[in-house]
């Protein structure tokens, strides 16, 4: 039964990520893009910016591999923080193969920050949702309490969402690449969680 849901995670999400590559390699998702544009973008204002630049920080490069590091010294029973940071690892490189495989362009004129590199999928998104998802994983795979598990679980998949958003928000990324990389990176996640045990 649990391998027959994995399947089906797995066989949906990528689904969906085809479906979306196929719409914008064929220039048939513009009006969805810029209507989550505006959408996420109606109420700017000069602390919603700074906010979403704190939130989109939470997934930056540093944050992520000082994190990790952290995380690998720190927790060593079971080699959980070897299975992370090799988690981060996989999810990194599959998201930089993607982007130069389809080597979408940036958003132009909108952007708020400074970003280098290709566009789809995004990589904060993506690889938000397989750090902060692997930690939800592991958090509910733990001895501690169901309360706990749960509250720190919603916290998690609510930042996993607002790093998406910040990304459109701070006009980095357009909303279909945000879509993609969770659907990609919930692949890899599910594929990962299914395996990780037998690492190390």
């Amino acid at each position: 039964m649990k391998n027959k849901r994995q399947y089906t995670i797995i066989a949906i999400n990528l689904f969906i990520f085809i479906v979306i590559t196929i719409l914008f390699k064929t220039n048939n998702i513009a009006a969805f893009d810029n209507k989550i544009y505006q959408l996420i973008t109606s109420y700017k204002n000069d602390y919603l910016t700074t906010f979403f630049k704190l939130i989109t920080f939470l997934c930056s490069p540093f944050f992520i591999a000082t994190l990790t590091l952290i995380l690998l010294f720190c927790l060593k029973k079971e080699k959980i923080g070897l299975k992370i940071a090799i988690n981060v690892i996989i999810c990194t490189i599959l998201n930089q193969v993607l982007k130069n495989l389809f080597r979408r362009p940036r958003p132009v004129g909108i952007s708020l920050i400074k970003e280098n590199g290709f566009s789809f999928p995004s990589g904060h998104s993506m690889v938000s949702l397989g750090f902060y998802g692997f930690i939800i994983y592991i958090l509910n795979n733990s001895k501690e309490s169901k309360t706990k598990k749960t509250v720190l679980s919603i916290l998690l998949s609510f930042l996993i969402l607002l790093i998406g958003v910040s990304r459109i928000y701070l006009g980095v990324h357009y909303a279909s690449d945000v879509l993609a990389a969770y659907a990609i990176s919930l692949v890899h996640l599910t594929i990962y969680t299914k395996y990780y045990k037998k690492i190390g």
